[in-house]
């Protein structure tokens, strides 16, 4: 209802109470007159009659003043409110509506139901566009960090059909495009396990692991990661509450946690120290891991979004490092998925502290002794036949010409089906590559097939996923050990000898 109907609707019923009146003071009037006065001259007086009639003129004159202020303050004055609301959406004027009685009141409950509506529909809008805009931002950045790897690998192996080269120039140019190469999978990896996550197909795979020797692992495998030109004195800190018998832990997660905070710090850390370490807490049955930088430290205004995936802090040093911003997001993730939290503190110029805490659960049975093999006796044993399942031309190759140095007789399969045939015909094959994903046959159906002939022969998958879940799947259906592209010469050949030991 707008503002010149309210005026309608209120200037028509002053009419009616205007002439109702008018209408009863008029036939008061007659009466009067009629009674008092006559052609007859005959006069008549009645005190109790005026007295009645002066009553009622004084009700009527009450009445219609009654009226006059009942419809301003019960109905133009809600139908005010009305036109306020719909014009300006006023909180105030609706509690105010909401105060009225009767159906003014449930019209003012109505208003505020919708506006709260409108409210969370232009929330949603926002997070809609806020996210559809990190998404852009997150694709153009992806693009970036994608093409930037794929410049060094295309522009460097160019260079490298040169006949000008010499041999240093050579060996530098193939340590950029390896180097490359190991940023893109990176890349890949992060975007694949973040998809899975959202998906929600990541479930964490607990063991009994001994935390102590984990952690010293952990800190022996990444201390050689560190680029000797950045000056940091990279440590563990001492546990005083160390972890003294197995936890029942994802090993695997939790060391890609750690693994990713730690290297976000070395990014940001030229110069100082980095630092992990973690205590048992048996009052709070927790494990609490931190881990410390000296870095550059992160600005309070981007402190609230630094897990948030699609986000990263965007400064000069983030363009210099590169990357996703994914691993942090993944982090937190990892965490969650087993019923922990994290959190940070951090200061511009003096760095940041990153804790989270996981539930602390003991392993009571005996602990599972690990298996480490010697690495003395790899590369020993260069004789045998290997099958290779590949449908690949071109990762054949690549496993022909790795292979050309060494005395392994080589025998390969385009399809899971070849590759069953072939272990049929030929009982002298010590050891098969398979590839997971092939035509005709997969992996693991040609592996189930295989295993029926030969239950002892020792076959390695050799995969493009690089899940953890993957990766399990891989072990349950009872593969001997794995190895994902792209290939590692040096961890093949480690592979390939710790199954063709006599």
């Amino acid at each position: 209802m707008d503002k010149t109907s309210n005026k309608n609707f209120f200037s028509k019923m002053l009419i009616i109470i205007i002439s109702t009146t008018i209408f009863l003071l008029t036939l008061l009037f007659l009466l009067f007159f009629f009674i008092l006065k006559d052609d007859r001259n005959f006069k008549v007086e009645f005190k109790n009659t005026e007295i009645i009639i002066l009553i009622l003129i004084f009700a009527i004159v009450t009445n219609m003043i009654y009226y006059l202020w009942y419809s301003k303050k019960q109905i133009q004055n809600p139908l005010d409110l009305i036109q306020q609301i719909l014009s300006t959406d006023s909180t105030k004027a609706i509690e105010k509506l909401k105060e009225h009685p009767g159906e003014f009141g449930k019209i003012g409950q109505l208003l505020e139901q919708s506006k709260n509506q409108k409210l969370a529909l232009q929330n949603l809008k926002e997070k809609a566009e806020e996210s559809d805009q990190l998404k852009s931002t997150f694709l153009a950045n992806l693009s970036h960090e994608i093409r930037t790897p794929m410049n060094a690998i295309m522009g460097f192996s160019n260079l490298l059909r040169s006949n000008d080269l010499n041999e240093s120039e050579k060996i530098s140019y193939i340590d950029i495009i390896d180097k490359s190469g190991e940023n893109l999978v990176l890349i890949i990896d992060d975007l694949i396990e973040m998809s899975k996550l959202d998906s929600k197909q990541v479930t964490p795979n607990y063991s009994s692991i001994d935390l102590e020797s984990s952690m010293s692992d952990l800190y022996n495998a990444y201390k050689i990661t560190i680029p000797k030109s950045k000056k940091i004195n990279f440590y563990r800190i001492e546990s005083l509450k160390p972890a003294k018998q197995n936890i029942i832990v994802d090993e695997v997660k939790l060391k890609q946690i750690i693994t990713n905070l730690l290297s976000n710090a070395v990014k940001y850390t030229d110069k100082g120290e980095v630092s992990f370490g973690y205590e048992v807490d048996k009052g709070t049955k927790q494990i609490k891991f931190v881990l410390k930088d000296t870095g550059l430290g992160i600005e309070r205004q981007n402190q609230h979004y630094i897990f948030d995936r699609f986000r990263r802090v965007e400064d000069d040093q983030a363009i210099k490092v590169g990357g996703l911003g994914l691993g942090l997001a993944i982090s937190k993730a990892y965490v969650e998925l087993m019923d922990g939290t994290i959190y940070m503190e951090s200061n511009v110029g003096e760095g940041s502290i990153f804790t989270f805490s996981i539930p602390l659960n003991f392993d009571t049975s005996m602990p599972v002794m690990k298996i480490i093999p010697k690495v003395e006796e790899f590369g020993l044993y260069e004789t045998g036949t290997i099958l290779i399942a590949e449908d690949d031309n071109i990762n054949y190759l690549f496993f022909e010409k790795i292979m050309q140095f060494k005395s392994y007789t080589i025998l390969r399969a385009s399809n899971g089906q070849e590759a069953v045939e072939i272990c049929t015909e030929n009982p002298d094959i010590d050891l098969v590559l398979m590839d997971i994903k092939m035509p005709v046959m997969d992996g693991y159906q040609a592996f189930s097939e295989i295993k029926k002939i030969k239950p002892n022969l020792p076959i390695i998958a050799q995969t493009a996923y690089s899940s953890i879940e993957d990766k399990n799947k891989i072990i349950d259906a009872g593969f001997s050990s794995y190895i994902t592209k792209p290939l590692n010469r040096e961890k093949l050949f480690e592979m390939i000898n710790q199954f063709m030991i006599k």
